[in-house]
């Protein structure tokens, strides 16, 4: 049962390599979608735009650091 528990985790760790970026990724974009949010915010596409560019340069530098 390990065996199929790590090879699982081996296949997914090639698509997602950092889980904290995927989630806080996915949270900034689920954010985003609701409905309040978008009607609210006028430029709501910009700032998702911005907020995930942030969001990857923050983790590129930290991977780049170790």
């Amino acid at each position: 049962m390990t065996v199929l528990r790590n090879i699982l985790a081996e296949l997914v760790g090639l698509i997602i390599d950092d889980w904290l970026f995927a989630l806080l990724a996915l949270l900034l974009v689920g954010l985003f979608a609701l409905p309040g949010v978008r009607r609210s915010v006028p430029l709501s596409g910009p700032l998702l735009f911005g907020g995930l560019a942030l969001l990857t340069l923050i983790f590129v530098a930290r991977k780049a650091r170790s």
